[in-house]
């Protein structure tokens, strides 16, 4: 065997190496998604039979009669953004997770137009927003909300975020905060750590672990709502957002914030399991908490009633029902 046949036959190993690496990466991947839904469906199962209360999916399947309207409001760095307006007095502004859109939060602005006016936005690159190609860096979404509010004459409002939305919510008013009379975060992870490791390595593996998650997905969607919401983002929407969202642990700049803060938390939530961070600073601004029982990443989804009734609670200064925190970790 001559030199060339030897180093080509090197060649062809290594390449059938890494085929092999990259095929067995791809089967990890598809075998962790599929436990994480197994594992959801098991629990909504199991949660039924104690407590028959939404899903997420079906949130987005029941039709509601808010008295509200969808506009839409051209922002000249991020395109046009769909939102969901209603009612009045105090402004609220609502903030979805990755992935999500403003009708996760239908049944928390039913219940708070009696009392408030209600912003629902559809974040860009997701809902009935427009898809920039790039732009998803939680900084530009907090630059987003900043258009958002200068064009709409929004002078100060109770923003409330979850998950991803929480991120975004805490930024706005590390940056803004003469604009946030109170702040709501919503299943928002307590450390970037946590939720990297939850999500699959998204960091790392990046457009391959999106497209597996997103066809994993959409098959397990009965709801034609749910799966439009899911098939909406782009790879680049979803993949850009989530990595700039697991390096951004807001929660570690908590004590800074100078408004009231509520943390609400899904009692089974696995991404958001720790609600006690490894500082004692909770005693020098004012921090409650609040665990919605039976319910996991989406508590206003799955048990809006408890959910309603608790963030009532701290919009309306009657805190006594809420928890104060020792620590946050």
């Amino acid at each position: 065997m001559t030199m060339k046949q030897i180093q080509l036959r090197r060649k062809q190993t290594k390449a059938h190496g890494y085929r092999f690496l990259l095929i067995l990466l791809l089967i990890i991947v598809v075998f962790i998604a599929i436990s994480i839904f197994q594992s959801n469906r098991n629990f909504e199962k199991n949660r039924r039979k104690v407590f028959p209360i939404s899903t997420v999916e079906e949130t987005l399947a029941t039709e509601l009669s808010n008295n509200t309207e969808v506009k839409k409001v051209y922002l000249s760095q991020h395109g046009n953004i769909s939102y969901e307006v209603g009612g009045e007095g105090e402004v609220v502004v609502l903030l979805h997770c990755w992935a999500g859109a403003r009708q996760y939060w239908k049944y928390t602005i039913k219940d708070l137009l009696l009392h408030y006016r209600i912003y629902a936005l559809d974040l860009k690159g997701f809902g009935e927003s427009d898809i920039p190609k790039s732009g998803y860096r939680m900084t530009d979404f907090v630059d987003m909300l900043h258009d958002f509010f200068d064009v709409l004459g929004i002078a100060n409002a109770v923003v409330v975020g979850h998950s991803m939305g929480g991120t975004i919510a805490m930024l706005f008013t590390l940056n803004y905060p003469e604009r946030v009379n109170k702040l709501v975060l919503v299943a928002l992870p307590m450390s970037g750590h946590r939720i990297g490791h939850k999500l699959m390595g998204a960091s790392v593996i990046g457009g391959l672990w999106y497209r597996a998650v997103r066809f994993l997905g959409a098959r397990s969607l009965r709801e034609p709502k749910a799966r439009e919401i899911w098939l909406k983002p782009t790879v680049a929407s979803a993949t850009q957002s989530m990595k700039s969202f697991v390096k951004a642990n807001p929660l570690m700049r908590i004590h800074e914030i100078n408004s009231p803060v509520l943390l609400i938390l899904g009692k089974n939530d696995p991404a958001a399991a720790s609600a006690y961070p490894a500082t004692d600073e909770t005693q020098r601004f004012d921090l409650k908490l609040a665990i919605i029982d039976a319910a996991r990443h989406a508590p206003h989804c799955e048990n809006p009633a408890e959910f309603n009734k608790k963030l009532l609670t701290f919009l309306q200064a009657d805190a006594s029902e809420l928890i104060v925190p020792a620590r946050i970790r």
